[in-house]
Order: structure tokens, then sequence, then C-alpha cells
């Protein structure tokens, strides 16, 4: 066999090899949810990724006897005896003292709250506002409460409501001020795809443009909704210590997955 040949041959091998390497990569699985600690501007946040199509999400408000859960620990207890594993939690919106929610929630397709359109003093109230919702077929939804309004609600699984939007169709809400001096521990969720979205919570005080600009700068998503501030805080399965939780919450949202080894789902970090 010549020499030359034999390179070709050597070649071939090598680039047989990266063709395979390269099908790995563009079809290994991804996590249904992935949380990681990024800097923005001179800010720290926690970004956490869920893809719906892999992720068991949900809203929590009430166990099955009417009590409130109120906070991370008596949630993830409650689950447990139902053979379900907490990974991950963070509060959903704003509240009443009573913690009965301001505006929309719908839980497996029940509306428990109706939808708020209502004009009053607050950032719930700040416009416009909007809803977080996945549809029964598994698709994200994030819109202003006037938009949300023409749809049909049957086709809803979970919504919560919230305010101010953050992002609407790629561009921040014009009426945030990038010069405002409002800073605050803020959480609050974007829309990556129809089955992506991403969960942030500022570990240190943050504006609502700053946080509005990290949805679209660095997480590239094209809506964003401010879900509350100042008592946010995030439960971590793998870091079950971190959640500072400075108050009781109405409603909660959170993945979990069936707490038997033969139906555990990879969740990731």
């Amino acid at each position: 066999m010549s020499a030359n040949m034999q390179m070709r041959l050597g070649l071939g091998v090598v680039l047989g090899l990266l063709c395979a390497m390269l099908g790995w990569l563009m079809v290994r699985p991804v996590h249904a949810v992935e949380i990681e600690q990024v800097t923005w501007q001179d800010s720290v946040v926690t970004v956490v990724r869920v893809d719906l199509r892999r992720a068991d999400f949900r809203l929590f408000w009430q166990d099955s006897q009417q009590r409130l859960y109120r906070r991370f620990d008596a949630l993830r207890t409650d689950l447990e005896r139902q053979g379900l594993h907490l990974h991950f939690a963070m509060n959903a919106g704003m509240y009443h003292a009573d913690r009965t929610p301001v505006g929309l929630l719908v839980q497996e397709g029940q509306v428990k709250s109706p939808l708020n359109t209502d004009v009053g003093y607050g950032n719930f109230f700040l416009q416009p506002n909007g809803v977080f919702a996945v549809t029964h077929a598994g698709h994200a939804i994030i819109e202003t409460t006037q938009r949300f309004t023409q749809r049909d609600g049957t086709a809803i699984r979970w919504a919560t409501q919230s305010g101010p939007m953050l992002l609407i169709n790629g561009e921040i809400n014009p009426t945030l001020n990038p010069q405002s001096h409002s800073r605050k521990i803020r959480n609050a969720v974007g829309l990556a795809d129809a089955n992506r979205v991403v969960f942030v919570l500022s570990e240190q005080p943050i504006s609502f443009y700053s946080l509005a600009s990290l949805f679209k700068e660095k997480l590239e998503c094209s809506d964003a909704l401010y879900l509350d501030g100042s008592i946010s805080a995030l439960y971590d399965a793998t870091d079950p210590d971190r959640a500072q939780q400075l108050e009781d919450y109405g409603v909660m949202l959170g993945v979990v997955e069936s707490s038997k080894p033969d139906n555990h789902q990879d969740l990731g970090q």
C-alpha cells in the first residue's frame, strides 16, 4: 500500500470519528432543569432553565385539604408523601395578606383565581402586566394580560398573573426607567421558545430595567414577566440550605419528579 493511500485512509478514519462525535453532540439529551449563577452588570443572578418537554412543571398553592403550603419545606414534605421529589421551586406571583393570589391562577386546567384586569397601585398593576401560562400541550406562554383575554382558556393547564411585563416581543417594556435607582431582590420568568422557559432570581438588588435587559441580551428571551421582589427566594434540591425564605408565600412554581428509581428523570444540575 502506498504512503499516499495510507494517508487517505488515516484521514478517512479521523473524519469518521469527528462525524460520530458531532452526531453524538447533536443528539445527546438535554437536562430538564439546569441551574447556574451568572453575573449581569453589577449583580449576581441565579438562572434556572427548564425544558417543558422533559420537566414535570407545576404551580402549587394548597394541599388536598385546602391548606396553604406557604413554605418550601411544607411543599416538599407533602410531595414526598405522594412519592414525588421537589427538584426546584420559587415564589410565583403576588398575593394578598391572606396569601390568596392578586390575579389569575390556573391549576390543572381549573381556574382557582380569576384574571385581574383592574387598575390599581403597586407593581402588579404597572402596565402592561401579564400572564405566564403552560398549555395542556406543554407549550409556554408569556404575554400581556390584554392579549391573554383573547385566548381559549380551555387550552391552559397552568397559569399565574403578575406585573409588570419586562419584555414584550423582544423589546423592553417602555415604561421601565433605565435610570431608576429602585433596586431590590427580584425574580422573573422569560420565554426562550415554546418549549423552554428561564427563571431568574437576583442574588443582589437589581432594577427592573437591568433585569429586563438580562432577559433580552444575555438570556435571549422574547418575552419576560416580573414575578415578585424583596421576599423572593429559590429552592434547589441540590443545595436545600440556600433557600432563605423571608416570609410565607402564596402561589409557588416548581419542577417535580417521581422518587421511584425506575421513573427517575434526567433533571441535571
